[in-house]
This record gives C-alpha cells, structure tokens and sequence, in this order.
C-alpha cells in the first residue's frame, strides 16, 4: 500500500464522528488525482463505499441489525454543504419533526441553504437544498435558527398559543442561551412570539 493511501486511510479511521470524506479532506496529503484513484481503489479493496455526489464512506456492520449501516442521511447532507461552503438550516417538514411540531419522520430532508438548488436521493430518502436567504440566520444559534425555520413554515397567522406551547418546550428542552441577544434582526411578528413564548416560561 502506498504512503499516500496509508496516510488517506490513517485520517479516515482517526476521524472522529460520522465517517463521510470528499476529497477536499485529503488535499493536505495529495493531489486531487492522486486522491481520487486511492479512493477508487479503497473502494475497489471494500475498504470504503461511494455514497452520492463525490462523497465517501468507512461502512460499519451492526450485529444488531446483522447488516452494514451507512451514514444517515442528516450526516450526508452536513458533509455535503460542507463540501461546497453552503450555510444549512433544516427547514418545511423536517424542521418541523426534529423541534416536536411533528411526530411524522419525514422521507424528505429539506434544508435552507444560500447556496443553489440540489436535490439527492439517498438510500430512499430525498435531500433537498431549497436556495433561500437566509442572511438573518447566519448569526443564529442552530437551535434559534431552527425555531425560526418552524414559525416560518408554520407562518404568523398560524401561530397560536398551541405553537407557542411546543415552541416553548423545544426552548426549556434544547437552549440555554439568551435568546433576545439574538433575535434583533429577524421579522418583528417572530421576536412578538419569542417573547411570548419567554414569558410561558416565568
């Protein structure tokens, strides 16, 4: 094995968390040629497996389930904004389910992004990048942004004190941090409901 697959695989299993590479993780060790005739080859060895748009993986087998597991796809779409820079937030049903607002898995993973329209399909599941502007969310905490996502989806006239109650155990649930600090610059009818949902909590 060459020293440059050596160093590939050594970087791969010393990754901590989800195991998905593209080759912009190995341009320190190689060229891109390089790097990308060492991934076919692992793939080729079954070292390692192609998942969707240039995107590799170390598979894992599950005596649980008594088969090989992949990446799940929230992981994949993650690797893949990461890949092209793109600012994500997850958005429509899925923003929806991951806060409480629905109990519903969706089989479509829907994210804002700023960057171009995408749409995967992976093991099933549709990854769908929506370009959005999502300018006002990049100073936002994840867990902020995403409760953000929510009243958008749902939209203001939507919004009643049965939101507000879900919204307000998603807050008690997953946030610590001050969230007023945050929210200057998003729309006046969602800081109306943030502070409400505040005031649920006293």
């Amino acid at each position: 094995m060459s020293t440059t697959i050596n160093e590939m695989w050594n970087f791969m299993i010393n990754t901590s968390g989800p195991k998905i590479f593209s080759v912009n993780d190995f341009i320190s060790i190689a060229d891109r040629s390089s790097i990308e005739s060492n991934l076919k080859l692992m793939c080729d060895q079954g070292k390692i497996v192609k998942l969707i748009d240039e995107l590799y993986a170390i598979p894992e087998y599950s005596n649980l389930l008594n088969t090989t597991v992949y990446p799940n796809a929230n992981h994949v779409a993650k690797k893949i904004a990461e890949k092209y820079q793109w600012k994500i937030i997850p958005t429509d049903d899925y923003a929806l389910n991951l806060t409480g607002f629905s109990t519903q898995v969706p089989n479509i993973l829907t994210f804002a992004s700023d960057g171009p329209y995408r749409k995967y399909d992976y093991n099933g599941i549709d990854i769908i990048f929506k370009n959005t502007n999502i300018k006002y969310l990049t100073n936002l905490s994840r867990n902020t942004a995403l409760m953000v996502q929510v009243m958008k989806v749902i939209g203001k006239n939507n919004f009643g004190q049965k939101e507000i109650k879900k919204l307000t155990s998603f807050y008690r649930t997953h946030m610590s941090e001050n969230i007023l600090k945050e929210i200057k610059n998003i729309p006046i009818w969602m800081q109306e409901i943030i502070k409400e949902m505040l005031d649920e909590l006293n």
